[in-house]
């Protein structure tokens, strides 16, 4: 700030983090000028600058006399300069705006979380591959997935079990009726099967076939694969194979997961 006669008092971002409009509404509504700028704002009192309040009435609520207090102690000894007005850029050591600054910020914003890897498996179809690529994402059709994009449901809950919020984490991962009939014919295969980690989307997680006693078709050779795949497998040949499918929006007959 300079000068002040380029910001306006109560619509500008210039103290905190927010415009005292909305960091004040309740004084906002009750003062006159709304474009007032800072210059207008102050006068000169005893040789320093002192708050003119311009107001319809003054603050006589609680809430009015609450921000009252709250405004005094944020903007208190005013300090003004001879120089003009200036934007300042707070996201360079310069504080000039320039496109190179731009990109580093919003690089910066865009990689504060870990980016998703996902590991592709040669083995079993496309589809199934970018169907858990879609899940692990949030992007398939369950019901928090829709609501999430803001299609109209009447309820979130998991449509198979209707206790808990039917994510795809929950559909693949954790739904006891889900997972009570579609791990059940992998013990078909006299196959033991050790899951580390209980979460859809924990990367780390992975789930290790044993050899079993007699020989197996290449498709089911030994693999290391992770839990989606398991409970993808388990439903072939089975309805809720067709369900799961249907929900990526691939349709298929599973040939190809025997």
């Amino acid at each position: 700030m300079g000068n002040g006669r380029q910001i306006r008092f109560w619509l500008d971002w210039w103290v905190d983090q927010k415009p005292l409009k909305d960091l004040f509404p309740n004084l906002y509504a009750i003062v006159k000028d709304k474009g007032c700028t800072i210059e207008n704002s102050l006068i000169m009192w005893c040789g320093n600058y002192k708050w003119f309040w311009n107001w319809k009435r003054n603050p006589n609520t609680p809430i009015e006399h609450a921000e009252y207090v709250d405004l005094i102690n944020l903007v208190a000894n005013p300090i003004i300069s001879q120089h003009e007005d200036k934007w300042v850029w707070v996201n360079d050591a310069s504080e000039i705006f320039s496109v190179a600054s731009m990109k580093n910020f919003l690089f910066k914003a865009r990689n504060n979380t870990t980016p998703f890897t996902m590991e592709w498996n040669s083995w079993i179809p496309k589809k199934l591959n970018i169907f858990m690529w879609q899940a692990e994402q949030e992007r398939i059709q369950t019901r928090v997935g829709l609501s999430i994009r803001h299609v109209q449901i009447d309820s979130t809950n998991c449509a198979i079990c209707d206790v808990l919020p039917e994510s795809a984490n929950h559909l693949l991962c954790d739904c006891d009726r889900v997972l009570v009939s579609g791990m059940a014919p992998c013990s078909s295969y006299s196959s033991s099967i050790e899951v580390a980690g209980t979460s859809y989307s924990d990367g780390s997680s992975a789930v290790t076939t044993s050899r079993p006693a007699s020989p197996l078709p290449p498709p089911l050779q030994p693999v290391k694969i992770s839990p989606p795949e398991v409970v993808l497998i388990s439903y072939r040949k089975n309805v809720m194979f067709g369900f799961l499918i249907g929900l990526a929006g691939m349709a298929g007959d599973g040939e190809g997961c025997s």
